[in-house]
């Protein structure tokens, strides 16, 4: 069993209370779900949301740049994740089919750095005993997923990655898995939402840690994680 720090394990004690402009109609950001609301004002029977918004709206609210927060601070910790994932035990066997991939991604050709970035994000999931396929869903297949099925996710197939919440796709044709995942922490804290429970490790890792938001309420860190800063 990986041990994290308590303040990643807890019931997302993450945000304090503020003024949210971001939210619209449709969106309840105290439960976390998406509803169609009966809007006098509006005939939209679904509610989206732009790249643009999501990065100008975490910027207000943190003074943090989210996407390029996140990718330099995430490349800063790759080479420590790849070294820790080659050391054996039960996090190479875990990650084994990553680092497969990633060998034979770098032997082939020069890694993009996108791609290179959505190993290390598997990775840190991996790390932090998440489940990867929990939250990043990708289908082969265009035909064989069903939107409504989803609750939260990243959903990446043959032409489009893609956010969905809810059964509702609120964000599509963006770059990469790593971009859409950003997206996704993005909006979750920009609306206030809950993290999914299974994969709440991560999100609060890539809160504290990697964007270095809510730092002082973090508790103690694992021997697990304090070997990723070293």
């Amino acid at each position: 069993m990986i041990c994290v720090p308590c303040a990643l394990a807890s019931d997302h004690p993450k945000k304090r209370d503020r003024d949210l402009t971001f939210p619209r109609p449709g969106f309840s950001t105290d439960k976390g779900t998406i509803s169609h609301l009966d809007a006098v004002s509006t005939s939209k029977s679904s509610f989206s949301f732009s790249s643009v918004e999501i990065n100008a709206e975490f910027l207000r609210i943190t003074t943090c740049p989210l996407e390029s927060t996140f990718c330099v601070e995430l490349d800063r910790h790759t080479s420590k994740l790849l070294e820790v994932a080659r050391k054996g035990g039960s996090f190479q066997m875990k990650a084994a089919w990553i680092l497969r991939d990633f060998d034979e991604a770098s032997l082939n050709a020069a890694l993009e750095a996108s791609t290179r970035r959505q190993y290390a994000l598997k990775l840190l999931m991996i790390f932090l005993g998440d489940p990867v396929d929990e939250i990043i869903k990708e289908h082969q297949v265009q035909q064989e997923y069903s939107v409504v099925e989803e609750t939260m996710a990243v959903v990446l197939t043959p032409t489009d990655v893609k956010i969905v919440l809810e059964g509702e796709e609120v964000l599509a044709n963006l770059n990469s898995v790593v971009q859409t995942f950003v997206m996704l922490f993005g909006l979750i804290y920009t609306l206030n939402m809950q993290y999914p429970k299974k994969c709440v490790r991560t999100f609060e890792f890539v809160q504290k840690v990697l964007m270095g938001l809510d730092g002082e309420k973090t508790e103690p860190q694992s021997s697990q994680t304090e070997c990723l800063a070293t």
